[in-house]
């Protein structure tokens, strides 16, 4: 079990194992391992109309990702037939994409900077999609984020 899961649950051997048991279960439910290797045909699409990048580190050393979705052009997304299920798989492979090259060590960190400001994204999205959205992509840094 790494160490993270450790410091996340304060120490307590009985939750992190827990945490870390979770864990794995997920990333093979969503076959997470495996998502480099899959063609992502829809990357560019997602790109232009749904603003987030990587951004340098912050003072702590952490990678820094800022992720838009009240920029997000929803009709646009839409049009080119990318569903929520599509933005989460999208999700996921950029962090595996950091975590597998930018960042690979199991010290290094995350600060997820979430600007909900303007455009249609954040008004456009029913509740469900937002929820799904913001429970997936919790789920998928578990352990190496804080949010704030």
């Amino acid at each position: 079990m790494p160490e993270r899961f450790l410091i996340a649950e304060e120490h307590n051997h009985d939750k992190a194992l827990e945490r870390w048991r979770d864990t794995l279960r997920w990333r093979n439910e969503k076959k997470v391992d495996d998502v480099l290797n899959v063609p992502h045909s829809q990357y560019d699409a997602i790109k232009q109309y749904y603003p987030q990048f990587f951004h340098c580190r912050d003072r702590m050393g952490n990678m820094v990702y800022i992720e838009r979705p009240g920029g997000v052009n929803l009709s646009r997304i839409k049009k080119h037939g990318i569903t929520v299920k599509k933005l989460i798989w999208h999700y996921m492979y950029c962090i595996e994409y950091l975590w597998q090259r930018f960042s690979p060590l199991e010290t290094d960190r995350l600060t997820t900077i979430l600007d909900l400001k303007g455009g249609e994204g954040g008004a456009g999205r029913s509740g469900s999609e937002r929820s799904e959205l913001h429970k997936e992509g919790i789920s998928a840094n578990e352990g190496r984020s804080a949010y704030i």
